[in-house]
């Protein structure tokens, strides 16, 4: 089912699923102070909770790191489901512009995303029953962390999904997201379906954002074992052959297993368990060029599922749709492929 102009800024009517969720979230950096972080939050209202995260890092230094993966929420939560603990996110202009605000009494940090390219969504509906949808954009930072001022202005990429979540099934995704100073920015989802990988996502250069056609990832190292990617060689082409190639180098990461029934993420190391885990992980990433960026891998995995090679080619599951970048009117999505 296609997007409509008015789904980044409402509210979604919650289903029966036990597992419903809809979700936000931004991740943000500074290519050049190595200033960065996330703000991730979802509701459950059928469940009762709902998660936060928020972490801001100075390098691999923790300045905020705010996570709790069972917030109490009422569950005939409304408009209001876009604040969630002490964070906050604001929709300024559908699709255009974004607020994230967080206040914990003691710190506080306020983020501002402008839209950068088109946005991409992700057609998977008939795998998960979720809408999700995302693009990359430019971020205007600042925060008072113990008494210190900080200001800084980078990239950063923002979703947001509703539909049921249930991580148990996934046995394998990965999500790259990369952007460099001279706004080339690079999306890529993939995820292990019936024997294959899937593909999704996008590339943009030059202003104008165009469809993945391949995506290959290569010598990847997971360190700890059966844990997060530390490093990697990965190639984005898109549909009109422009390429970027990159390797990546981590940073540091976040933990979660998920509970029994698999819905529910949980911040702790997730052992040897057979269900469902996933990892957060900050990367700095430099292009076949030398020019460096700053984005994110986030894997879900099962233990023993870890492949050091992997590709993805056309058919592309994703649509791209100019919506804020032109007329407030709907737009025609661009075909797949």
């Amino acid at each position: 089912m296609a997007l409509h102009f008015d789904d980044d800024a409402k509210a979604h009517s919650v289903t029966d699923a036990v597992d419903w969720r809809e979700s936000y979230y931004l991740n943000f950096a500074d290519p050049t102070s190595g200033l960065h972080g996330v703000a991730w939050q979802g509701v459950r209202p059928n469940m009762g909770h709902g998660e936060a995260v928020f972490v801001l890092y100075d390098g691999a230094e923790p300045l905020i790191r705010s996570v709790n993966m069972a917030v109490p929420i009422q569950r005939d939560i409304g408009v209001e489901r876009t604040e969630l603990g002490p964070q906050r996110f604001d929709c300024v202009e559908p699709w255009k512009r974004w607020d994230v605000h967080y206040d914990d009494g003691t710190n506080s940090a306020h983020i501002q995303w402008e839209q950068m390219t088109e946005t991409c969504d992700w057609d998977w509906e008939e795998l998960t029953g979720a809408k999700h949808y995302q693009g990359a954009g430019r971020i205007t930072a600042t925060a008072v962390v113990d008494g210190r001022e900080i200001a800084f202005t980078g990239f950063g990429e923002r979703d947001r999904a509703w539909g049921p979540r249930n991580y148990d099934p996934i046995e394998f995704s990965w999500w790259t997201v990369a952007q460099f100073p001279d706004e080339v920015a690079v999306h890529a989802f993939i995820q292990f379906v019936d024997g294959d990988y899937r593909l999704h996502g996008f590339l943009h250069a030059d202003g104008k954002t165009r469809p993945l056609a391949e995506f290959i990832a290569g010598d990847v190292v997971y360190d700890p074992a059966n844990g997060p990617a530390r490093s990697s060689r990965q190639t984005f082409v898109d549909d009109e052959g422009r390429t970027v190639e990159a390797v990546n180098e981590r940073v540091h990461y976040l933990q979660f297993g998920t509970s029994d029934d698999g819905a529910q993420l949980e911040e702790r190391d997730p052992g040897d368990q057979a269900t469902g885990r996933m990892y957060l992980t900050f990367q700095k990433f430099t292009r076949a060029d030398g020019v460096e960026g700053r984005g994110m891998i986030d894997n879900n995995l099962r233990i023993g599922t870890a492949p050091t090679e992997f590709s993805a080619q056309l058919p592309n599951f994703s649509d791209l749709y100019d919506y804020g970048l032109s007329s407030l009117t709907e737009s025609v999505p661009a075909e797949k492929g």
